[in-house]
């Protein structure tokens, strides 16, 4: 039985190629929203994604400071120091067909138990992001080049999606 991914964050400094950071999920969210709006210059849309992640230290006795550092690694991702020479790119990875450039617009932190000297333990963190779109000219910097990667993927999904119902007779043949 093939092992289970997990989704996360990840922090890349562009200039020289590196990642500055990773969050991985300890869960993997049961739930990932997509909101598809139309983008305001009309050509396309612009992709909004939110998930639920669960955090729990409950019981761990290695977890000393209890959900501290998780909840410091998603924030220092969310919204990075610009102590980097160029802004930093956050990716989300959502397995391989869907590692996707955005920007994290909110993050909800809902600390639901303390250990006896105050630490969360338990805690719920919706995550809000903004897919960032690819440019609809030639990329020209990396992380332009990440985001047109993103929706030639997508692009390709909906072509497979459609070989494997032509020729079907069926009305439906074309149905998401």
């Amino acid at each position: 039985m093939p092992q289970a991914l997990r989704g996360g964050l990840v922090l890349l400094d562009l200039s020289p190629r590196r990642v500055v950071r990773t969050a991985v999920f300890q869960y993997n969210p049961d739930l990932l929203y997509r909101r598809l709006v139309r983008a305001p210059d009309g050509d396309g849309a612009d992709e909004v994604i939110e998930l639920e992640l669960e955090l729990d230290a409950t019981g761990d006795p290695q977890a000393t400071l209890g959900i501290q550092p998780q909840l410091a690694a998603l924030e220092s991702i969310a919204f990075p120091a610009r102590t980097l020479a160029k802004a930093p790119l956050t990716m989300l990875v959502w397995g391989q067909a869907r590692t996707v450039p955005v920007r994290v617009t909110e993050l909800l932190v809902t600390e639901q138990a303390f250990d006896l000297v105050l630490h969360p333990i338990r805690a719920t963190v919706t995550a809000t992001m903004t897919v960032l779109a690819a440019p609809r000219r030639s990329p020209v910097s990396a992380d332009e080049a990440l985001r047109a990667e993103h929706r030639l993927v997508r692009e390709a999904l909906a072509g497979r999606e459609r070989q494997a119902k032509r020729g079907t007779g069926r009305l439906d043949a074309f149905d998401v």
